[in-house]
Order: C-alpha cells, then sequence, then structure tokens
C-alpha cells in the first residue's frame, strides 16, 4: 500500500465508531495492515482481478436489493403521483440510501485485499471497465503492457465518505476527519516548504471548514425536526395521535388523491362503516393562525397491550366476545402507526410486531413492526371498547370561542337532561335537512373578523366538508349534556363481496357519543359525500389501481408476508457461489476445459471431411451400403461383385486370374489412396493432395452419372 503505516487501519476503526460495527472496522484494518509484516503473496492474474471485481457488483447490488426490500415503504407512486408523501417518501429512500453508503468500505474490502497481498501489489485498470477488458484481448492492445494502479488511497477516500453517511454525527467527528484526512495529506506534502507553514495552513483551512461544517449539521438537524404534524397533514394515513389540525376556513378544492391505502377483506358479512385510527377532547380556535382550529387530548399515555406467547395475537378486550372478523392491509411507515380498528375491536391477529399499545381515546399503535401489515380484527360495532370513560372535558362547549353553537342548541332546544338517542336525532335532522356536502369551498366559508369558520358553516354557508359536520356535532351534542369526542379514520365505501378498498380521498371525520354506557359513532356528513369526492376521477384510474396491486403483492413477499419472500432474499446466493468459485478455481476449470478440448478433438474422427464418402453415399443409395465391420477393399469387392453379377460392368483379367471392373480398377483405386492417406496418415493430406481428392471423386461420379451404369 503507498498510504502511511497504521492510516487505513485507523480510518477503518474511525469508520467503525461512527457508523456502528466498530469490531468490524478493527478487524479489516488489522488485516490489511498485516500485509505490512506477513510475506505471503498471491500471483494473480488479470482476470483473477476481474473475477473480484464482480464479486463485489454483486455484493454491491445484492446490498443495495436487501435494503430496498427491508427498509422504508417508497414506491414510484409516492414520488409522482402524491405530493403529500413525496417528503415523506424521499426521506425513507435517503436513508436507505445512506445505510447503503456506509457498507462502501466492506463491500469492496476484497478488492484491496486482493491487492496488498499481490505481487506486484497493483490492480490492472481494466478491472474497473468490462470496456477496457474486451479492448485489451484486440490487437494490438493484447501484447502491450497492461496499465496498473494502487487503490489504496481511493480506498480510504471512499471509506471516509462512508463515514460521512452516518445517521448520527458526534462532536468529535469533524475533528476525527480533519486528523485523519492530515495525516494522508502530511505524507503527500511538498519538501520545499517548511512543515510548520505547512501545519499552519492545514489548521487554517480546517477552522474554516468548521464553521461550514456547523452550518450543515443545523440544517440537517432543522430539517430532520421540523413539525411532524404538517407531514401528517400532506398525507394520508398519518393521523397523530396528539392532535389533529382541522380544515375549517380553507378556501378551494379540498380533494386527497385515489391512492388505495387500505385493503379490507370480511368474513362475509357487511365491513364496518368507520375504521377509527384516534379520537379527541379538546378544541381549540386561534383566530391568529393560518390553521385556526385543532384538536387534541388532554392525555397522551399510551399503555402496552400484552400479547400472547406467538407474539402475533393482542387481546385488547379480552372480556368481550366478538361475533365479526375484518382482515385490513395497509402501509407502516417506519413499521408504527395507528391501526384502523373499527368500534368495538377487541383482538388483533396475525401481527408480529415488537408492541402494541393502546391509550385512553380508542387508538392502538403498533411499533417494530413490517412496512406492510395484514392483520386481523375481532370486533363487534356495539358494546364495550378500548375508550376510557368520558370526562368532563368530554362536556366542554366552548362558547366563549365559538357562540354561534348556543344559538344552534337553542334553535335545536338542546338541554342538559335531553335523553342522548333524542340529542341525536335532532342533531342528525337538522344537518340532514338544511345542509349539503361541498368539497370546493369558497369566500363564504372563510372567517371573518367576527365569525369563525365554523359559525359561518352553522348560520351562513350550510355547506362544507366532514370537518365541519364532525365539529359541529361534537360540540353541539356538548350543549346537550351529552360527552362526545372528535374521531378520524376511513369510511369503508368501495367494494363488493368479501373485498373492499379505502382510498386517500376517503379520509374521514365523524362523533363518538356516550350514550350512558358505551361510546356509538355518528355520522351526520350528508352521505353523497363519496360521490361528490370521487368526481372528476381520471380516466387512468383503473391503470393506477393496477399497478398499485402490483405494488401490494410485491410489498407482501417484502415484508414477509408470502413465502416466495424467502426464497427471493437467498436467490444471489447462488450467484455469489458461482462467481467465487470462479474466482479460487479458474484456472483449473480453464485447464479442465482445455482438456475436455483436446480430448474431444482427439477422439473426433481424422479425415471426416473426405470427399470419398460422396460415393459411399452413392451406392447406398443403390442398397449396397458398408457395414459396420467391413473394411473398404472388402466393401469394394462386394460392390465389384454384385455389379458384376448384374452384367452392367465392363470386366478384365487381372494378374492374379480374378475379375475386376476396368472402371474400379482405373478410377476408384486412386481415390481410395488419396482417402485412406487423408484418413489415417498422421501427416494427412497437403492441400493439392485434397484438391486432387476432390477432383478424383467429382470426375467419377459425373461419369457414372452420365454413363447411368447403376
Amino acid at each position: 500500500m503507498n498510504t502511511p503505516p497504521f492510516l487505513i487501519a485507523a480510518v477503518l476503526l474511525f469508520w467503525g465508531w461512527q457508523t456502528g460495527p466498530l469490531l468490524i472496522g478493527a478487524v479489516a484494518g488489522a488485516v490489511l495492515e498485516s500485509s505490512r509484516l506477513v510475506r505471503f503473496r498471491w500471483s494473480l492474474t488479470q482476470t483473477d482481478f476481474n473475477r473480484l471485481s464482480n464479486i463485489c457488483v454483486v455484493l454491491f447490488l445484492g446490498v443495495g436489493t436487501f435494503l430496498l426490500i427491508n427498509e422504508g415503504t417508497v414506491s414510484l407512486d409516492d414520488f409522482f403521483g402524491n405530493a403529500g408523501r413525496r417528503p415523506e417518501a424521499l426521506r425513507q429512500a435517503g436513508r436507505s440510501a445512506l445505510v447503503w453508503f456506509q457498507w462502501f468500505p466492506m463491500i469492496f474490502l476484497p478488492l484491496l485485499l486482493a491487492q496488498v497481498f499481490n505481487d506486484p501489489p497493483r490492480v490492472g485498470l481494466a478491472t474497473f471497465s468490462w470496456w477496457l477488458r474486451k479492448q485489451e484481448l484486440r490487437p494490438p492492445y493484447a501484447t502491450l503492457p497492461r496499465e496498473t494502479v494502487d487503490i489504496s488511497f481511493s480506498y480510504l477516500a471512499l471509506s471516509l465518505l462512508a463515514t460521512s453517511a452516518a445517521a448520527e454525527r458526534g462532536a468529535y467527528f469533524y475533528w476525527g476527519l480533519v486528523l485523519l484526512v492530515g495525516w494522508a495529506l502530511l505524507t503527500l506534502r511538498s519538501r520545499q516548504r517548511p512543515l510548520v507553514v505547512w501545519l499552519a495552513l492545514f489548521a487554517a483551512l480546517a477552522g474554516a471548514g468548521f464553521g461550514g461544517h456547523h452550518g450543515l449539521l443545523g440544517l440537517q438537524r432543522k430539517l430532520e425536526s421540523m413539525n411532524v404534524h404538517w407531514f401528517s397533514q400532506m398525507a394520508a394515513g398519518n393521523f397523530s395521535d396528539s392532535e389533529v389540525r382541522t380544515r375549517l376556513g380553507s378556501i378551494g378544492r379540498l380533494k386527497n388523491s385515489d391512492r388505495i391505502v387500505l385493503r379490507l377483506t370480511t368474513d362475509g358479512g357487511v365491513p364496518p362503516e368507520l375504521l377509527r385510527e384516534m379520537s379527541f377532547n379538546e378544541y381549540h380556535y386561534r383566530p391568529d393562525r393560518r390553521a385556526p382550529s385543532l384538536w387534541r387530548v388532554d392525555r397522551r399515555e399510551f399503555f402496552n397491550v400484552p400479547g400472547e406467547a406467538d407474539q402475533s395475537t393482542w387481546l385488547l378486550l379480552p372480556r368481550k366476545v366478538s361475533r365479526h372478523t375484518l382482515t385490513v392491509a395497509g402501509y407502516f411507515r417506519g413499521g408504527e402507526g395507528l391501526l384502523p380498528l373499527p368500534l368495538g375491536s377487541s383482538e388483533i391477529a396475525s401481527l408480529p410486531v415488537g408492541e402494541v399499545a393502546t391509550n385512553l381515546f380508542g387508538a392502538a399503535k403498533m411499533r417494530s413492526g413490517p412496512g406492510l401489515a395484514i392483520f386481523k380484527v375481532r370486533f363487534d360495532g356495539r358494546g364495550a371498547s378500548i375508550d376510557s370513560g368520558w370526562t368532563t372535558n368530554d362536556l366542554r362547549t366552548y362558547e366563549d370561542v365559538e357562540p354561534a353553537l348556543a344559538r344552534v342548541a337553542a334553535e335545536l332546544q338542546l338541554h342538559p337532561g335531553l335523553p342522548p338517542a333524542e340529542a341525536m336525532r335532532r342533531v342528525r335532522e337538522f344537518f340532514a335537512e338544511k345542509f349539503q356536502y361541498a368539497s370546493r369551498l369558497t369566500e363564504e366559508h372563510a372567517a371573518t373578523r367576527g365569525e369563525s369558520a365554523l359559525a359561518r358553516f352553522l348560520l351562513h354557508a350550510r355547506s362544507g366538508h366532514c370537518e365541519y359536520f364532525a365539529t359541529a356535532t361534537t360540540l353541539l351534542l356538548r350543549h346537550a349534556g351529552v360527552p362526545t369526542r372528535y374521531a378520524v379514520g376511513w369510511s369503508v365505501q368501495e367494494g363488493r363481496g368479501k373485498n373492499y378498498v379505502v382510498r386517500d380521498r376517503h379520509a374521514h371525520a365523524w362523533t363518538l357519543v356516550w350514550d350512558g354506557q358505551n361510546w356509538l359513532d355518528l355520522d351526520t356528513t350528508p352521505s353523497t359525500w363519496n360521490a361528490a369526492e370521487a368526481e372528476g376521477t381520471s380516466w387512468l384510474q383503473p391503470v393506477k389501481d393496477f399497478f398499485s396491486d402490483l405494488w401490494f403483492q410485491f410489498s407482501k413477499f417484502r415484508w414477509g408476508q408470502t413465502e416466495w419472500r424467502k426464497w427471493f432474499m437467498l436467490a444471489p446466493v447462488p450467484l455469489l457461489i458461482v462467481v467465487l468459485a470462479r474466482f479460487f478455481f479458474g484456472k483449473s476449470w480453464r485447464r479442465l476445459r482445455a482438456r475436455r478440448q483436446e480430448e474431444a478433438r482427439v477422439a473426433a474422427r481424422a479425415g471426416a471431411d473426405s470427399d470419398f464418402y460422396r460415393i459411399e453415399k452413392h451406392f447406398a443409395a443403390r442398397g449396397l451400403e458398408r457395414g459396420a465391420s467391413e473394411n473398404w477393399s472388402e466393401w469394394l469387392r462386394r460392390v465389384e461383385t454384385a455389379t458384376v453379377a448384374g452384367g452392367r460392368l465392363k470386366v478384365e483379367r487381372s494378374e492374379t486370374g480374378s475379375l475386376e471392373p476396368a472402371t474400379f480398377h482405373s478410377s476408384l483405386r486412386l481415390v481410395l489412396t488419396l482417402h485412406q492417406r487423408h484418413r489415417f496418415d498422421p501427416r494427412g493430406l497437403d492441400e493439392a493432395g485434397r484438391v486432387s481428392l476432390r477432383e478424383e471423386v467429382s470426375r467419377w461420379l459425373a461419369r457414372e452419372d452420365s454413363s447411368k451404369t447403376f
């Protein structure tokens, strides 16, 4: 290595300290530095380095594939089709890329190990380019010396860059980086200037760089600490467990996308109309803010649910017997989030996660789970639920910030002591008879100095989206002394049979009402709201749904929801084994292949291309084919006998007294002699002999055809 002694080891130790695998970095550094003491060396060829480079490429792609499958819930739709989820998708993709980048030193470690233990300790440039490999095989490059490089400093720079990809960089990161870079540059400094001058200049640059480092670190922390609730409003399916900001008073078209966020399968019965993720009991109105109203909870604690032995079954209400089962499939960013559950859920099954917790407001949250969770819920829409009983905050009417509610309550004759069922009937009929659903809001819905957006909705506009109806219903019923809460989640409206889908635009808000014993769902939003939200759906929606289904099937095995996933994860292993075997046993394979080719060449019948076989085919077509154990002379005698017996050939007396056809005697003797030389003589026939054999055979066949002798 051309790096200073122990510098590579120090860099790998620094990498392991910052990214986590300290022991791996220490072992790798020790092995590399041992090359300065150990005399053992390989004698690797350029082909060996090429194969080793292929191993690193397989590792590079394999690690990337593994992280793609096991990290995040990113899809192409998140990048291009859903602006709301794009920030979160980019964040997750960036996190996976950083983890991938952190492991680059270990991915390319085999290449540096091969160099430092090779003689000479250098790597050919063709190792890093398939195009150069092909060029070096062509003349005149094949006879020229190979260009080589020492990759030690390049590996050092790659390791430092990978170290900078650590998610959390401590206070010592920058100064450790400065020390290592200074150590590397010190050995390359010009000797024309004093060492003191060099050190002073380097210290000045390091000090100036610290300001930029500190500023970038602050920017990173600022981005990471951005308001989570802002992201939750930009992306469906990410309701907060502490508060939800409403869009009361917003102007314009308020429409979510048609992206499928949940897939449901029933047990054959009717699916629940609503799937709740969270409920809230405190209303806050701030006229000086851009988002003036929000709902919060007065207690934020979550309590762990005891899991069964299989760690996939969670009993929410152990004593409740539920009659219905619903299978829910949904994506969860980072493997955690609020579970969409129907009211009265008592048990969650087939959910292998690290933890399930619930709070006093009916929310169930999972942690340490897969990016795609497919679980079963047992529920009964009535009776006990995981919500706590009502509190005084569930009765607060907020007349100080929403005085218009008292006017409407008086109009409906809502007063304490009114039975909950009667109060619910009056409010439901009030909204059904006098209000309409609207997702396109105008200036008429905007708050003024004298009236809030909710007051404008109740007294003037009398149209709005679900947040208006849910907020108004929740607060109006409290004037009748009925405890209520504001609920958010999903409305189930699309599907048939056992299968249903929930889209982004099906996000919904409604009211929970305490009937004296349990909580009930009350949705006063006009039933036409789904048709209104579906207006303007793109004609490409079936195509988008098709690709959404493809992504869902991919996510199923990506997150272990199918048996194919484990086999897919093992798919790169055979390729890696083959590449490793070719690296370690490639020369033996080449020798074995060459020996087999030579044996095949020797085993091939010499003279198989002789033109004499044309004459053999000539007689074989006439019923005189040569026997398997019959040599050429015997076969020709049999042909002669057959032709003489047929009276078709002239014969002459030979010196031995036997009969020999004149044509055979004069023509085939020379042809047979040339053929046998070509067939059995180790030297074979020269080019002139081959030409003579070809001409004699052609002449003989031409004479036979013209005379039609046989």
